[in-house]
């Protein structure tokens, strides 16, 4: 179709103007017909233009604004779902909607469905990749594989046809082109328009129409197919010709008030190719329009006017005859009853059931808007200002027939001015002698100002019950006792009552236990006050859980001052009190944590001290105990003396590790080395009751950690684990390799790609709750007991983690256990030292000169005599501004600077810095009790940096001279 196809259009416009009064006539006396005014239809999920679905889920197009406009005209309303067409076709049959907008009329539907008038006829085509040869007809579509809508009209036809028997159906059109698009199958059979609209809205460039040559205009169009012409139609459901009425004529006033136009400029001009029209087809066109337009006009102007000449005649006529005996009854009626019914606005009427005529006094025909005095008036002149005029006939025919009493209310418009009242009219038959029917003599009484009060008081209540059963907050009201009176919608679905449940009953027993006796001591307070603002307490939900509530309410008093009933509303503040809660909480750990930071000064600065006397303390006793035998009785006592400071020299490490200042030497290494290593001390750690497994994964990834910050993540994992086991259970270690790609991570934004080690512990414990799932990481967090963990060990497995660029992924479930996997990233083939190589035994000097700067004298004099047996040539001070003059004083090369970090006028770092621009070949080895940020970040070594940990034996000092030396 386009826009200058308007022969069809416009002699259906010219037969709609013509019957346009019989249509409003049938709409009166239809106007009655729905109960429910209010239809229900269903739009499809894409069938663009016709049928589109709007960003906020709402249904569009141009068959739904057709329907909702048409329903308008009718005086109805109506709501559209979405769903896939083949469902809402068997809704409708089965009637569970009222309508759909978008049906093509068909033989075989019309068994199921009644149809209104077509309001557009389209056609179908056939749609191909561009390039296509293989397709320029429709018979080029058998042995094809054709996509089509599935229960669409085109699914019809091609099964009709026997185009072909490779039909690959969709639930959707949209999925049919997406498909042809990506290069899968070979065509689409689909209404044309709609293939267009959906190819633009996707931005779909490879998809065309099968051409075909049009003869007037001699350039390609769009291959037509024969006998695919859909008549677009509203479907009711089978025998609902009420409804069908009411369409059909709303559609007619679409047509009439332009309605229709605007939504086919709106709908399908931006989609439609523009036309193409030769020249002489437009004048021909424009001829076929004129002349049967100026034909009809001419027609109807005869016909009006040979109308209103026989109006005016038969008038004129029928006035003369009866001016005479309507003003004789006119002056009869007006010396009785003109005052009395002006004052009651009761009028009398008359009707003549052999003449026909209505006669009425004057308060009767002031109030119908009649001007004339007097007059008998024609049925039609009352019957036009009647708006139920089929009531007004059938009470007077059962009046007549029957002999039922003739009482109605109607409304009418008074011919005057338009105005619209409603009138309660009364009438009693009187029959001549031989008891025939002759007259009806009646009443007619104007109660326009009570109905309107009527329906003002009606529409009052009826927005308060709205107001009140859709409020956005949750209201209730409450009688002298404390029972509940009402309960809005909302209030209901907040505590997930029912309202049989709760009105009627005392609202005490739907609040906390602990506040139901503070209810009913303050409700009597309330009611004196009037008034109540924030009181908070917690209420009872359906399902038994509770929430907090704040209420503010008022009294209702009667004239008297009597009290009715309360009027309460209450916001949920449960949220509001949890995230109180919650900042209490945070608050309480800040102070915890400040206090932790207090004690964990003070530890690092005691931990350095202590280990520079554990140092001296390790460092004499192993020089004594290489004078020794192992025979010696003195060899025994020193060797208690050395593993009570190498047992001291452990607490002081967990000391420095809860401070935060334990160094973290990061080393290349394979997961299963350290966890085989910690095997013996996890059974020992879980307990024997329950089930141990360790599943080492093969040919693990390395990875770059410091293998304490290992232990502690395996260790905190497993206790935890441990503590969710209540009686027996089994906890498992698992190590492998996995790989994470762009996908994956693209959901778990924690996640970078690329390969890791991972390293798995779960139990078959008690599992965690959903609720407190994502606080378990955060400092201070913990579900267990006072004294039973201080909430520390999983954010320090987590900082750990994070700390060496890991991820950590969480799954539990209640009463089914709970897995933690850790994912460290991997550091590729390089090949790892064995923890142990080369610290079987000493190794000793090479004639190399160390210089040594320490600011304890007695841990200075330990170190010269330890570097001096190992046959170092030693430089020593325990100043740091002295070692610059103890270099330049020196003429020999110097080998080696080790320097304690943490001194009084200078630090290890800047000692360092000096001594390298004296010579920068100098090589440095820090040792200190903790590290400091001179020298670490974040607790980290910086890369190249040498160091040793006080305290240290004389072994150990010579293993790590020679590794930074060589």
């Amino acid at each position: 179709m386009n826009k200058f196809n308007i022969p069809p259009r416009f002699v259906a416009l010219l037969v709609l103007l013509f019957i346009a009064p019989s249509l409003s006539m049938s709409y009166a006396n239809t106007s009655s017909f729905p109960k429910k005014i209010h239809l229900q239809s269903a739009s499809e999920l894409a069938y663009p233009p016709f049928a589109i679905v709007h960003p906020d889920g709402s249904a569009g197009g141009f068959s739904v604004d057709m329907l909702k406009a048409a329903a308008h005209a009718a005086g109805l309303t109506v709501s559209f779902k979405v769903g896939q067409w083949s469902l809402i076709k068997e809704e409708l049959a089965r009637g569970e909607i009222d309508v759909l907008p978008l049906v093509s009329y068909s033989q075989e539907r019309d068994k199921i469905y009644d149809f209104t008038a077509p309001y557009l006829k389209m056609t179908g085509t056939v749609f191909v990749r561009s390039g296509s040869q293989n397709i320029t007809k429709i018979s080029d579509l058998k042995g094809k594989d054709v996509l089509v809508l599935k229960g669409d009209t085109a699914h019809e036809y091609i099964i009709r046809q026997n185009l072909t028997d490779r039909i690959i159906t969709t639930s959707t059109t949209e999925e049919a082109f997406r498909l042809l698009a990506s290069g899968k199958f070979d065509a689409i059979v689909a209404q044309q328009i709609v293939g267009l609209q959906i190819i633009k809205e996707l931005g779909i460039t490879n998809i065309v129409t099968v051409g075909e040559k049009d003869v007037a205009s001699l350039k390609p169009t769009a291959l037509k197919l024969e006998g695919f012409e859909q008549k677009f139609c509203f479907a009711v459901a089978k025998g609902n010709r009420q409804l069908l009425s009411l369409l059909n004529e709303g559609l007619a006033v679409v047509y009439l008030d332009g309605t229709y136009n605007s939504l086919y400029e709106k709908w399908f001009t931006p989609i439609l190719p523009p036309p193409v029209v030769p020249l002489s087809e437009l004048v021909k066109q424009i001829l076929q329009i004129l002349v049967p337009i100026l034909f009809l006009f001419t027609l109807a102007g005869l016909w009006y006017l040979r109308r209103l000449v026989a109006q005016r005649t038969h008038y004129l006529q029928e006035e003369i005859q009866q001016r005479e005996l309507i003003e004789k009854e006119l002056a009869e009626a007006n010396t009785k009853y003109v005052k009395a019914q002006h004052l009651g606005k009761v009028g009398n009427w008359e009707y003549n059931i052999i003449t026909q005529k209505f006669y009425g006094s004057t308060e009767a025909l002031r109030i119908y808007g009649f001007v004339d005095d007097g007059v008998a008036l024609p049925t039609e002149r009352v019957e036009s200002c009647i708006l139920e005029r089929e009531m007004v006939r059938q009470g007077i025919v059962d009046l007549i027939g029957n002999g039922v009493p003739y009482n109605l209310e109607y409304d009418i418009i008074t011919e005057d001015n338009g105005e619209h009242k409603t009138v309660k009219s009364l009438g009693e038959l009187q029959r001549d002698e031989s008891g025939n029917p002759i007259k009806i003599q009646g009443v007619i009484v104007d109660i326009t100002e009570r109905k309107k009060f009527e329906t003002a008081l009606r529409k009052s209540e009826k927005r308060y019950k709205m107001l009140f059963e859709n409020a956005p907050f949750s209201y209730q009201s409450l009688d002298g006792n404390g029972f509940l009176l009402e309960a809005n919608k909302r209030w209901l679905e907040h505590l997930g009552y029912s309202r049989d449940e709760v009105i009627g009953e005392s609202f005490a027993d739907f609040l906390h236990p602990d506040w139901q006796d503070h209810f009913t001591e303050n409700f009597p307070k309330f009611k004196s006050i009037g008034e109540i603002l924030g009181i908070e307490f917690q209420m009872r939900k359906g399902d038994g859980t509770y929430i907090w509530v704040s209420f503010d309410g008022r009294i209702k008093r009667d004239p008297k001052g009597e009290f009715v009933q309360t009027y309460c509303i209450f916001n949920d503040i449960t949220e509001q009190k949890r995230l109180q809660d919650k900042v209490n909480q945070q608050n309480e750990a800040l102070n915890q944590s400040r206090k932790l930071e207090s004690v964990g000064q003070l530890a690092g600065g005691i931990a350095h001290d202590f280990n520079n006397m554990l140092s001296i303390i390790l460092g004499y006793t192993e020089l004594a105990m290489d004078k020794l035998e192992s025979t010696d009785p003195l060899y025994s006592d020193m060797e208690e003396i050395y593993h009570a400071g190498a047992r001291s020299a452990e607490i002081t490490r967990q000391l420095l590790t809860f401070a935060r200042q334990q160094p973290v030497v990061p080393k290349v290494l394979n997961l299963n080395d350290n966890i085989d290593s910690m095997i013996k001390m996890l059974r020992y750690l879980i307990g024997e009751d329950i089930d141990f497994s360790w599943i080492p994964g093969r040919e693990l990834k390395l990875v770059k950690i410091d293998p304490s910050q290992i232990d502690q993540i395996v260790a905190n994992l497993c206790v935890n684990a441990r503590d969710a086991i209540t009686d027996i259970g089994k906890v498992t270690i698992e190590t492998a390799n996995v790989l994470f790609d762009e996908e994956y991570c693209a959901a778990h934004p924690e996640a970078i790609p690329g390969e890791y080690a991972m390293l798995t512990v779960s139990d078959d414990g008690c599992g965690i709750a959903p609720e407190t799932i994502s606080q378990i990481f955060e400092p201070f967090f913990t579900t267990k007991k006072p004294g039973q963990g201080t909430g520390l060990g999983l954010a320090t497995v987590y900082g750990i983690v994070k700390q060496n660029n890991g991820f950590i992924n969480v799954y539990s479930e209640p009463e089914r256990g709970t897995t933690f996997r850790v994912y460290l990233p991997q550091y590729g083939e390089q090949p790892v030292m064995g923890q142990n190589e080369n610290r079987s035994k000493t190794q000793k000097s090479l004639g190399e000169t160390i210089l040594l700067v320490e600011d304890d004298l007695s841990l200075l004099k330990l170190a010269e005599r330890i570097l001096g047996n190992l046959g170092y040539k030693v430089l020593s001070t325990s100043r740091p501004k002295e070692a610059k003059e103890l270099v330049e004083q020196y003429d020999g090369q110097i080998n080696l600077l080790i320097t304690d970090v943490v001194m009084p006028e200078m630090n290890g770092r800047e000692l360092s810095e000096q001594m390298q621009q004296l010579d920068p070949g100098l090589k440095i080895l820090f040792m200190s009790g903790y590290t400091a940020d001179v020298i670490a970040h974040r607790g980290i070594l910086d890369e190249g940096i040498n160091f040793i940990s006080k305290p240290f034996s004389p072994k150990e000092m010579a293993a790590k001279i020679r590794e930074v030396l060589d």
